[in-house]
């Protein structure tokens, strides 16, 4: 799994589920994709992103610490795994490959 930064522009107001535009360069990467974009608190219990459940990625935004301008960068993991699990991801996403 490699983690790259990704620009990210929602759909909807900051705070709302929705969907987010994506945007990766870096390294001779380029990847634009529209994702499903879910809002969360902080929290220590583990996520885990199935791709069967989000099959091309998930953008995570903490409600906590929401973005206060029309686009926010984040870190984001480029896998080809079928699943990922974080610990604590207070803000970030996966794109499934």
């Amino acid at each position: 799994m490699t983690v790259y930064d990704a620009t990210i522009r929602p759909h909807q107001p900051w705070g709302r589920d929705g969907e987010a535009d994506v945007w990766i360069t870096m390294g001779g990467l380029n990847i634009t994709a529209t994702l499903p974009l879910i809002n969360k608190k902080t929290s220590t219990t583990m996520h885990t992103i199935k791709k069967s459940d989000y099959n091309q990625g998930l953008v995570r935004i903490n409600k906590d610490t929401l973005p206060t301008t029309p686009t926010t960068v984040v870190k984001m993991d480029v896998t080809l795994d079928t699943e990922v699990s974080h610990n604590d991801w207070p803000a970030g996403g996966v794109l499934f490959l």
